[in-house]
């Protein structure tokens, strides 16, 4: 082999490990993404249960409120 051609096996050597190394840090930069986004989700989840129990508190803040302008009214009729 000439050493032209050992040349350009070594250009084509060296460019196959750059790749590879670029795959293994996508592959470990998708695995951070990955657990990242499941704890995205759980964060999500957690919030959604907060908001409907922040519902149901407002709902009864709101009923309590209609009583009271209830009870007024009546007061204010007297």
């Amino acid at each position: 082999m000439d050493k032209q051609a050992m040349d350009i096996l070594q250009q084509l050597l060296k460019g196959q490990q750059e790749t590879n190394s670029r795959l293994e840090s996508l592959e470990k930069n998708t695995g951070t993404i990955i657990s990242e986004v499941a704890r995205l989700r759980e964060d999500i989840t957690e919030v959604k249960g907060e908001i409907v129990e922040l519902r149901k508190d407002l709902n009864l803040v709101e009923l309590a409120t209609a009583n009271n302008w209830a009870d007024i009214v009546k007061l204010k009729a007297k």
